[in-house]
């Protein structure tokens, strides 16, 4: 058997007990192992428990298991989220709201962000690579996440049906029909990048313990924390340019409305935030909407991404 050894971040597929979905480590290979294994991309391989080698592409290699229990320190730009419990006056939370420790973006995904993994960029307002991404379906934000999570080394938190975490062994047409998003399940205990449950989203807009209990994401007056419909000159604008709320997050009550992970009744995902063309009432962090996972793209609909601790 050839003997080279490629370190790789390993995680059991939701399609068998005998088959890993895994990342290369690009900081570890060593050895000349070809065009077999890529840094950085994840590929699916069937394990024989009997076998100390893995068959891959009619060639053994011998691999070094990491195991995903280690620190894995976020971006600079994204805001350590405390959990615990806060207790709102307004919305559907007011008998408590509680989430654990997470990390988010204290900014909107830009432009050029986006388009950094995804090799194109969507948006309505293009050419603004520091304005938020928009013309983005649910179905793209999952994505998104999923082959940034690759791209650094990091498990992906998503998966669709029995295809496994990696977007391009996914079927054609998974994101053609609202239907289909069912199909996506979510490791919370992965981590690579993912949309924020709907519940961290609303506490990490007020706040989080540091809440001050504020109409709008950090302020109760709309025109210092959010580009609206009044300010906005419809259109979006560069990101952080609004005064933070008590977290350090920047837009989470006006720009464009954000994607969340949240399910309603089978049919809709959660969206949470107002946007560059909404009324006052329509950026409150405790504003909840519900949109078709594969058609609501349009110009007022983007995202922000977090991590786990």
């Amino acid at each position: 058997a050839n003997n080279d050894l490629c370190e790789v971040s390993l995680m059991l597929s939701s399609d068998g007990g005998d088959s890993f979905d895994y990342v290369p480590n690009p900081d570890n290979l060593s050895g000349d192992i070809g065009e077999n294994i890529t840094p950085g991309v994840g590929k699916s391989i069937v394990w024989d428990a009997d076998a100390e080698d893995i068959d891959f592409d009619d060639s053994q290699y011998v691999f070094r298991f990491v195991v995903e229990d280690g620190v894995y320190p976020p971006p600079e730009n994204f805001v350590f989220v405390e959990g615990g419990t806060i207790y709102p006056a307004s919305g559907h939370y007011t008998d408590g709201l509680t989430v654990g420790d997470f990390y988010i973006d204290k900014h909107e995904l830009t432009q050029a962000e986006y388009e950094a993994v995804m090799g194109y960029n969507p948006s309505r307002f293009g050419s603004n690579l520091n304005h938020p991404v928009e013309e983005v379906t649910w179905f793209k934000a999952i994505e998104y996440c999923n082959r940034r999570s690759i791209q650094e080394g990091l498990l992906p938190c998503y998966s669709y049906l029995d295809y496994g975490s990696n977007p391009d062994h996914w079927p054609s047409g998974w994101n053609d029909y609202y239907e289909n998003h069912i199909n996506v399940s979510c490791d919370w205990n992965a981590v690579g990048y993912r949309l924020p449950s709907e519940a961290e989203w609303e506490y990490a807009a007020r706040g989080g313990l540091q809440t001050h209990g504020y109409t709008y994401s950090g302020s109760n007056t709309i025109d210092e924390a959010a580009w609206y419909y009044y300010n906005s000159s419809s259109s979006t604008h560069q990101v952080g340019t609004k005064s933070p709320n008590e977290l350090g997050i920047y837009d989470m009550s006006g720009n464009v409305r954000e994607w969340c992970w949240d399910v309603d009744d089978g049919s809709y995902r959660a969206s949470r935030g107002g946007c560059w063309y909404s009324d006052a009432s329509y950026c409150t962090v405790s504003r909840l909407y519900y949109s078709d996972a594969a058609y609501y793209g349009l110009g007022h609909a983007g995202f922000r991404i977090c991590r786990n601790q």
